[in-house]
């Protein structure tokens, strides 16, 4: 099985927050919407195994269990630090994104930051409609500010977000691809 590992560089805060009203315990038994939706099937116990209906999975480490919150925006889900997100000071450790190709091209690209973002590769929705699914960090402070305990708790969480795993083996007519491989994906200047 292939696993996509993801690997970060340094401890970076994402501009995009989790409010306290837009977060759920993560994982639900069912939840999210749309690309999102998922039921965990493995790891009950710990919660952190997440299986979306298109097949793309989300490995979790086992010390995030129980201090992660998850809040979906539009195309994005958001995986937050609990306490930090319950405060209404975001505490995003990474977020994952579809981005939808039709709304760009050549002449006008969509634009990741080389060490912030990674393209995963690209999955086609119905009708042939491309998406490149993004992993994001933070890229701003994302913790309560001021607050030695808080900025703790989110360190502790972010220390381990390099173990987290991104497996697209069962997602049908993915294709691994990065920024390279894509016309209308460029590294932001």
């Amino acid at each position: 099985m292939k696993k996509i590992s993801i690997c970060i560089l340094g401890l970076f805060v994402m501009l995009t927050a989790c409010s306290k009203e837009k977060t759920d315990s993560v994982p639900e038994s069912v939840g999210g919407t749309g690309y999102w939706k998922h039921s965990v099937i493995d790891n009950a116990e710990t919660e952190t195994n997440l299986y979306f209906d298109n097949g793309l999975e989300v490995i979790l480490p086992l010390e995030w269990s129980g201090k992660i919150v998850t809040s979906i925006e539009g195309n994005t889900m958001l995986f937050c630090e609990k306490e930090n997100a319950q405060e209404s000071a975001g505490g995003v450790l990474f977020s994952l994104s579809y981005i939808n190709g039709i709304t760009f091209s050549d002449s006008k690209q969509y634009e990741v930051y080389e060490k912030m973002e990674s393209v995963l590769g690209i999955y086609k929705e119905s009708d042939n409609i491309e998406c490149a699914l993004v992993l994001s960090l933070p890229r701003d402070m994302n913790y309560v500010e001021q607050n030695e305990e808080m900025k703790k708790l989110y360190d502790d969480a972010y220390s381990f977000v390099d173990q987290v795993h991104v497996i697209t083996d069962n997602m049908k007519d993915f294709v691994p691809l990065t920024v390279e491989d894509i016309a209308w994906i460029t590294y932001a200047r």
